[in-house]
């Protein structure tokens, strides 16, 4: 990868549309666009207006298309180069040949990312900013689009500048103290902890405290339905879908594996797992089922705990939830109430004392709104920029800087002021790392193959 080549890519989806995007950037994008681009001179339309022309063969003159043509002057532009969209329709064979004709003229094909790439590296935005940049493009729901786009305007950074800001101060004070011991004294212990807790470690640890909320909010709620065979589990996942996702037989033991489907609602993204019947006495297939079906109620966030209503002696039922599902937020479900009756139904929820158990119908869509809204309650609220909380290497490297600044409150109480500068200087370093300072190339490499190719 060479900064100063110049790269072209289709920006929109691949497949016929109704208009694609082809985007150039580089030092001779506009040079390209042009030989192609005709009546406008291109070199002379002012940054960020669009004109209209035709796209043809520089070489045969055959005209391609139709098209808009947006100049994008740099630095003013996403990627901080001169940038040029061709907005022309959406034909794979009109925007293969548009490709075609912009590397015949001296482009190249993007790497995966390679524009946001660009953008990091001509200071468009940090590397949180650019992660944000796929998270937004990966948002399933309107509150993951909202979350990553307020980390993509800034305010996650912010944050993390501002903490970054304090300890530089705070690190400035201990420094100087340091070096000129005759003419500053040493900040006073309590004083600098004070400081230190309040305008560094408490932030540092609410923004910590959004992981797993964040991850919610990318990756959805993970839903373990489970329960003994045959209490309609399946059935479950299939209204909760609106669909028939899965197989169902009045036979006892049909679903033999996880069955995983997302749901997205008005609360936000879900992910059901219909799991193979919990039971005491299994044969080695379903042992095998049974073992699949704990390793997703192990990753579960939410339980779902159906048993069959219409039995009324669930004893054995409570018994397996209290066994296998110690320390996870359960939701009873009493199903097939709508032919349970009333004595049947009571004698559930004794069993269940101290529980929540929701009465409801597979069948019927009895009580599933109401399901609904008490698995929406699971999902977190949007709150601002930390609502979408740091993703996995945003953690360690906040991780690694609170880490240091807990040094550093040690080593200042014991009036270890050296080892407390390092310490400073640690955590100093991870909050860059966050932000995509001093990060390595195999590290971008590894972000930015996620990435699709036209952003």
């Amino acid at each position: 990868m060479h900064e100063s080549d110049t790269i072209v890519a289709l920006a929109t989806a691949a497949g016929p549309a109704a208009i694609a995007t082809v985007r150039l950037s580089g030092s001779d994008s506009i040079t390209i666009a042009a030989r192609l681009f005709s009546p406008a001179s291109l070199s002379e339309i002012p940054s960020h207006r669009a004109v209209f022309g035709q796209i043809h063969d520089p070489e045969t003159g055959r005209l391609l298309d139709h098209a808009l043509c947006t100049v994008m002057r740099g630095p003013g532009s996403y990627t901080g180069e001169d940038v040029v969209e061709i907005s022309c329709h959406g034909s794979p064979a009109v925007t293969n040949e548009v490709l075609a004709l912009c590397c015949r003229q001296g482009a190249r094909i993007a790497l995966p990312g390679e524009f946001t790439r660009r953008a990091l590296e001509h200071g468009r935005m940090d590397l949180a900013q650019a992660e944000a940049v796929l998270d937004l493009i990966h948002a399933r729901t309107p509150l993951a689009a909202r979350a990553a786009a307020e980390k993509l305007s800034g305010g996650f950074s912010n944050e993390i500048e501002c903490i970054a800001e304090h300890l530089l101060s705070l690190l400035a004070k201990v420094e100087a103290g340091l070096d000129f011991p005759e003419d500053v004294e040493n900040a006073e212990s309590e004083t600098f902890c004070s400081a230190l807790e309040r305008q560094a470690a408490e932030p540092l640890a609410r923004i910590l405290s959004a992981y797993n909320d964040g991850e919610v909010l990318r990756s959805g709620v993970y839903v373990a339905i489970v329960g003994r065979p045959n209490a309609g589990k399946s059935s479950l996942l299939n209204a909760l879908l609106d669909r028939d996702r899965v197989l169902v037989t009045e036979e006892a033991g049909t679903t033999r594996d996880v069955v995983e489907e997302s749901l997205i609602t008005s609360g936000g993204l879900f992910v059901l797992a219909d799991t193979a019947g919990l039971s005491e006495n299994a044969a080695r297939l379903e042992l095998l089922s049974m073992e699949r079906s704990r390793q997703a109620l192990e990753k579960a966030r939410l339980v779902l705990f159906v048993v069959d209503g219409s039995r009324g002696s669930v004893e054995e039922e409570a018994q397996l939830l209290e066994a296998e599902c110690t320390g996870k937020e359960v939701l009873v479900l009493a199903n097939k109430a709508d032919i349970a009756g009333e004595e049947k139904l009571a004698c559930v929820e004794a069993a269940f004392s101290g529980r929540n158990v929701l009465r409801i119908s597979a069948l019927t869509g009895q009580n599933l709104s109401l399901l609904r809204r008490h698995m929406a309650a699971f999902f977190p609220t949007f709150s601002g920029s930390a609502s979408c909380g740091p993703n996995m290497r945003q953690k360690l490297s906040l991780e690694r800087a609170a880490a240091g600044i807990q040094a550093a409150l040690d080593n200042a109480r014991s009036q270890a002021w050296e080892l407390a500068a390092e310490d400073l200087r640690i955590s100093i370093a991870g909050l860059d790392e966050t932000l995509g300072r001093n990060v390595s190339e195999d590290v971008l490499d590894r972000i930015f193959s996620l990435f699709c190719i036209g952003k």
